[in-house]
């Protein structure tokens, strides 16, 4: 399997087992974040975007999170988790310490390395790769 597929293998892992937990949508999308003036400052982001809206926000946040800890087989520097319309950055050495340690997940991604983006889309579940 090519690293492409077990990041698409890992998007659409990632987002069942987040709507397994009781959230009504997820997108999860994998990319990276370029600083136009500090290039060389660029970082290679998760984001998550969460819908339902009786959850605790703490709650939903730490599901994701784990979710994503555990499925994604990326080494990424941030994951980005919107919910309720509030987005936050969580800085994977927080997830390290939080989560503990990611057996063989932390491969970084080549077409991240591209300036390419993986993702996950909601509605029909097809995974992309775009430039």
């Amino acid at each position: 399997m090519s690293g492409h597929e077990r990041i698409f293998k890992g998007l659409a892992s990632a987002r069942s087992k987040i709507v397994a937990e009781g959230f009504d949508d997820a997108g999860v999308h994998a990319g990276r974040r370029q600083y136009l003036e500090h290039p060389e400052e660029s970082v290679d982001v998760v984001t998550v975007v969460l819908l339902h809206d009786s959850m605790d926000g703490d709650v939903a946040r730490k599901t994701a999170a784990t979710v994503v800890w555990n499925e994604l087989p990326m080494r990424f520097d941030i994951l980005t988790i919107e919910y309720q319309g509030e987005v936050r950055d969580i800085e994977y050495s927080w997830l390290a310490n939080e989560l503990g340690p990611r057996a063989n997940r932390d491969r970084k991604a080549a077409c991240l390395k591209r300036g390419q983006m993986a993702r996950k889309s909601f509605a029909d579940g097809a995974c992309q790769v775009s430039s």
